[in-house]
């Protein structure tokens, strides 16, 4: 784990009031985890901690024991998976401030992805134990969420390249339909590098196929004039079928 050395960072944990108006504050800004913000404050502390990650330094791997849930509060962790043991990483999730990831923490389940910092990011790590059973709507969230990593993880035998960048790229825009422009996350200025493809599979493959529904590439932005378009091509059957 790489924790920032910075005077002014250290300040700012290490302060008690400081500590205890950020886990408030990032506990009750997310709906799904509002509910423990109303735990003693004295439980809190014992079960919460606040981490800072140099850029790319690694929280956790796919395989490793589950031992946190995982909240963003500045900057952004990449998610990334293999669908084969010692296969390439593909990247299925950016996660953004305010979002959490981690979940199959709360089942005792092993790690289904990577998780590494895009950028110098700070995230809040949560004790599994600080969830019981009738806190059944972050239970209903942990399951929903997990039943979607699973599955992400499993479409990466079946999905080419370019419709999992597309489907990453849906992801990332949040929206459904117009247009959007996206930077490109720090850590991934090789856009090969997000869908496991070597460099010159990405322009001959890859890329021809997401200009031709209306995606750009413009040094470190990503416009994506057809929302609706990218949609249909990222769950397209005729693509999946295609080759790779």
């Amino acid at each position: 784990m790489h924790i920032s050395t910075s005077p002014l960072r250290r300040s700012a944990v290490t302060h008690s009031q400081g500590i205890e108006q950020t886990i408030l504050a990032a506990l009750s800004g997310i709906p799904v985890l509002a509910p423990l913000a109303e735990r003693p404050m004295a439980e809190l502390l014992a079960m919460v901690s606040i981490r800072f990650q140099d850029d790319g330094a690694p929280l956790f791997s796919q395989g490793d024991a589950s031992d946190s849930l995982y909240l963003v509060l500045e900057g952004e962790v990449v998610l990334s998976a293999s669908a084969f043991s010692g296969g390439e990483s593909t990247v299925i999730g950016i996660v953004q401030a305010g979002e959490c990831f981690g979940e199959e923490a709360f089942l005792g389940h092993q790690r289904l992805v990577n998780a590494r910092a895009g950028i110098v990011s700070q995230v809040m790590a949560i004790d599994p134990a600080l969830v019981t059973r009738d806190d059944r709507s972050i239970l209903e969230h942990v399951f929903r969420r997990l039943t979607t990593l699973m599955a992400e993880v499993a479409a990466l035998k079946s999905v080419p390249p370019a419709q999992r960048l597309a489907r990453l790229l849906m992801s990332m825009a949040r929206q459904d339909e117009g247009a959007v422009t996206l930077p490109l996350p720090a850590m991934h200025k090789t856009m090969a590098g997000w869908v496991g493809v070597r460099p010159e599979t990405f322009s001959s493959r890859v890329l021809p196929k997401l200009k031709a529904v209306g995606v750009s590439f413009d040094g470190n932005r990503i416009g994506i004039a057809d929302l609706a378009a990218l949609g249909r091509f990222a769950q397209s059957r005729s693509v999946m079928k295609g080759a790779r």
